[in-house]
């Protein structure tokens, strides 16, 4: 449970505003997503975050999508990846294909 007062919310996607010494995958102004890291503070008007989470997002998505894309999709990503160790030519059997995660990860597997 949170200490009081706190700001739920751990997927945030927004416009950098000012980076650290030696932060060299994102600058100022670039539009991202990222995972806070502790689970709160999405719903802040600005969110201190550590530069390895940051992720730099296309022009064409908003930052509702972005917001809602780190949950999915990586999740999905990581499945397949890291823990299913999922490479070229392999099979794919998604079971429960129908909600957020398993579609993301139909997708992925056809990339």
């Amino acid at each position: 449970k949170p200490k009081l007062p706190f700001s739920p919310g751990g997927e945030v996607a927004g416009v950098v505003n000012s980076v650290g010494e030696g932060v060299s995958n994102v600058a100022p102004g670039d539009r991202v997503l990222c995972f806070i890291g502790t689970g709160y503070g999405g719903y802040a008007d600005q969110a201190l975050v550590k530069a390895e989470m940051v992720t730099k997002i296309p022009p064409q998505m908003d930052f509702v999508t972005a917001s809602a894309f780190l949950l999915t999709y990586g999740t999905s990503y990581y499945s397949l990846k890291d823990r299913g160790d999922l490479k070229p030519g392999e099979t794919l059997v998604v079971l429960g294909a129908a909600g957020g995660v398993g579609l993301a990860a139909v997708e992925l597997g056809k990339a």
